[in-house]
Parts: structure tokens; sequence; C-alpha cells
């Protein structure tokens, strides 16, 4: 057990309170740790009450480190990562985070939908300013009077730009890059983007129509699979959905027919409900049909892609508040290069302030060890701390 002395040093200007295991513990340090574990507490502790629980906390660090825990590499990892999370408000430019915020909450009080053309630009064989300048000319051909489609459909690398033209519809906000998202909410309805890229490839954006956003459905529904099956037996599912919605429109509790007849293993079990849903993300006749009914009206049986569907519309509601989307953006930004302009923007700050400059020749040295190490290691990381090399 760690030994405790209290001291008294006169004429210091921060006089030691007690040492501790031989280590010095200031009035300070126990003035200011006193003050915030209060500020945390309901009910405030008197200064004895403190002095008591204090001594035995060091006690139990000081017992920590004589028995070398502070050494292992579970606690180097554990520190790290409470060195990193602490630090990280530091290193963000708060101004820039919070603009990328409201823009990315902007984009989603309008719907955008939009149509692409896309080229690969990395891979074997692949010259990559050859490619974009190609996806210029293309889109200088369409704003000379090409057809949009066509071209989608004789150039683009999309394999669903063959059936669709390149059409994708509706996009939804967040789930596509970033660049590609800003392009489509810069460009005015019926004009094309400038070449942009994204770890896809190369793209022209083309906005077909704008609107103000629909905001979000909550849904039930019942489905019919067709894909894959032959002609005959797509007309028996379609004598399936019939028969069924003439029970709902008798009446008939549409969660227990779910239960029973729908084909869609995601939500059958729940009765065919469904997560809030908004633009963009269904097919397009269950987006339109969904959002067209009123609240607890039911559709007449529809056809998409995946088969035949009864929608029963269960609650509406427009985009949420911005406090209360703030923190699902923040999780979206941190997905693309958006989470680290903030970082890269405050370094940068930082460099200028303290006249940071970068040693080339030690910078190559050390990515050529790299190299031949295999990769970075906590060895290697090692030798550069204690050798204070300036890079």
């Amino acid at each position: 057990m760690a030994s405790v002395a209290v001291v008294q040093a006169k004429g210091s200007k921060d006089p030691e309170l007690m040492t501790i295991n031989g280590k010095a513990v200031t009035l300070g340090e126990f003035e200011y740790l006193y003050h915030k574990n209060n500020s945390q507490q309901l009910a405030p502790q008197t200064i004895d009450e403190y002095l008591d629980m204090f001594v035995t906390y060091k006690q139990k660090v000081a017992d920590a480190e004589s028995e070398g825990i502070d050494n292992t590499e579970a606690f180097k990892n554990e520190f790290d990562g409470y060195r990193r999370e602490l630090a990280e408000p530091y290193l963000r430019n708060k101004e820039m985070e919070d603009s990328i915020i409201r823009a990315v909450y902007s984009h989603m009080q309008e719907d955008v939908d939009v149509s692409h053309i896309m080229l690969a630009s990395k891979g074997p064989g692949i010259d990559a300013e050859a490619q974009k300048h190609t996806l210029d000319s293309i889109r200088t051909a369409i704003l000379n009077g090409a057809d949009f489609a066509a071209l989608a459909r004789q150039y683009s690398i999309d394999r669903a730009a063959r059936k669709n033209g390149g059409r994708m519809g509706f996009i939804p906000v967040g789930r596509l890059p970033y660049t590609f998202e800003d392009a489509a909410y810069n460009t005015k309805a019926g004009e094309i983007s400038p070449v942009v890229e994204t770890p896809f490839g190369f793209h022209i954006v083309k906005v077909n129509a704008r609107r103000p956003a629909r905001g979000q459905v909550l849904a039930q529904h019942i489905l019919k699979l067709t894909q894959g099956l032959s002609e005959e037996d797509a007309a028996k599912k379609k004598a399936e959905i019939d028969s069924i919605g003439a029970l709902l429109a008798a009446g008939a509790d549409f969660e227990e027919i779910a239960k029973k007849e729908s084909e869609d293993p995601g939500s059958q079990r729940n009765g065919g409900r469904l997560n809030w849903f908004g633009a963009g993300q269904m097919v397009p006749e269950f987006e339109e049909a969904a959002f067209s009914l009123q609240n607890g009206e039911v559709s007449a049986p529809f056809k998409t892609s995946y088969g035949y569907h009864i929608v029963k519309r269960l609650d509406w509601k427009p985009v949420d508040s911005f406090e209360t989307m703030e923190p699902m953006i923040k999780n979206v930004i941190q997905r693309d290069e958006r989470g680290q302009m903030p970082r890269k923007r405050k370094i940068a700050e930082l460099r200028r302030k303290f006249k940071a400059g970068v040693n080339a020749a030690n910078l190559a040295l050390v990515k050529n060890e790299i190299v031949k190490n295999g990769g970075l290691d906590s060895a290697l990381i090692e030798k550069y701390i204690v050798s204070e090399m300036e890079v």
C-alpha cells in the first residue's frame, strides 16, 4: 500500500499538501479536483469527506504504477484512446463543421430527381485524365443536343443505365458520395453538372426536377413476389394479391393478412410494418403509392420490379427539426471526406499559428522505412518518438 505524508512548504507559490509514495501533491491540484468533483455531484462533499476519497484514489494510482500496470499494452491502448477523444474537439474547425452540417440539412428541405453517366477513374489500364476528358466531351455533346439517355446506355459503366438510361430518380440525402450529392444540389433543374469524381468513378449529373421535400411516411405493406417467375406463375400472384385486396376492402385486418400472406421476409413478421422512409429510399412506384395516400388509407394492388404490393399508410411527418437531425447528420458526414475537412482546416490553422513546416528529407526517410518494415507498428513509432527526429 502506498504511503502518505502530510507536509507544508513555506514560500512556495503552490505549496505541497501531501506526498504519496514519494510524489508531491500540491494544494492547487487538490483544490482543482475538489471543485471539479463537487460540480458533478448532486450533494457537494465537505473538504474532509473529499480528502479521504482523494487519498484513497491517489494510493490506488501509486499501487498500480508500482505494479507496472501503466506500462502494459492494454493500459497504453486505453490511455491513447482517452487522449484522442479529449484532443479531437481541439483538432476540428468548429465553424466549418457547423457549416457542413447546415448544408446537409438544407439539402433535406428539397428532393432532387437526377440522371447520371459514370466512367471509370481507376483500375488496370485506366488513364484517369483521358476518362475525365471523354466524359467532359460527352457532356458537351449533350449540351449541344445529344440525347442523355442514349449516351448513358452507350458509355456509362453503371449497369443499371442500360435499362434506365442513367435515370436514378429522386435521391436520398446522405446515402450517396458527398461530391455526387453536392453536384446534384448545386445544379439547376434541366442543367448538367461539370465532371465530378467519387470513389466509384467520374460522373456528370443531370437534374431532371426539384421539389420541396415530401417528408417521411410510415407504412405497412403486403407483397407477392414475382421476380424470376414465369408469366403463368406471375399471373397467379396477381390473382392472389387481387383476392387480398378484396378481403381488405371488405374490412379484413391488414396486419393479420400481412402476417399470413406477405412474402416480404423483412416486414412479414411485423404485420408488414416498415420503417419511416422518404424520397429515394423505395422504388418509385412504391414511394408514389405511399405518399399519395391519406393516413389510414389502403392502396389498390400495384406492380413494381419486385412483384405486386398493397400499401397502407399509417402516418406522415415533415423533415425533422435541425436539433433532431444534427446527430444523424454528424454520423453521415463521418463516412466520407466531409468528416476530415474540419480537421484538415484546423490543422492548417495550427500550422500557420505555430509556423510549422515539414522536413521533406526526413519525411521521405520515414516513409521508406515504413515500406521496408511492411507497415507502421508500435516498435517503429517508439523508435521515432525516442529519436525526436524532426519531420
